[in-house]
């Protein structure tokens, strides 16, 4: 079902080219933010247009570092955990995926075993393939 008649998608990619917003073009047409998204990704895949209009204001939010100005060495999990507003199972579960430790917390050392022999058995793979390549 097409929502933008040949004239209005020859306007719209005119207006990407002359740099105009997606909010400007939303304006222009009189549709949704999210309509105008899909209308330019639609051009985007068919080549019509080289590049996504941009965004005046974004509404994603934006990523914070959870451990920023945190003296992990010296901080118990719990501190942490009540600092960040997370569970204290939860920030084991960061801590040991990031492999950082507390005051009172260490990366367990299976999980340091296992990371190493996968790094291990990627490297003896990597060399293998190499070697014996057709």
């Amino acid at each position: 079902v097409r929502s933008f008649t040949p004239d209005e998608e020859t306007d719209f990619v005119n207006q990407v080219v002359a740099g105009a917003t997606i909010e400007a073009i939303a304006a222009h047409f009189g549709r949704n933010i999210k309509q105008i998204r899909g209308k330019a990704l639609s051009l985007l895949r068919e080549g019509r247009i080289a590049a996504m209009p941009v965004q005046e204001t974004s509404s994603a939010k934006t990523r914070e570092d959870l451990l920023e100005g945190l003296d992990l060495a010296n901080m118990a999990v719990a501190e942490i955990a009540e600092k960040t507003g997370k569970s204290e199972r939860g920030f084991k579960f960061i801590l040991s995926g990031l492999g950082l430790f507390a005051k009172n917390y260490v990366v367990p050392a299976k999980l340091v075993k296992l990371e190493a022999k996968a790094a291990l058995a990627n490297k003896l793979g990597k060399l293998t393939l190499g070697e014996g390549a057709m």
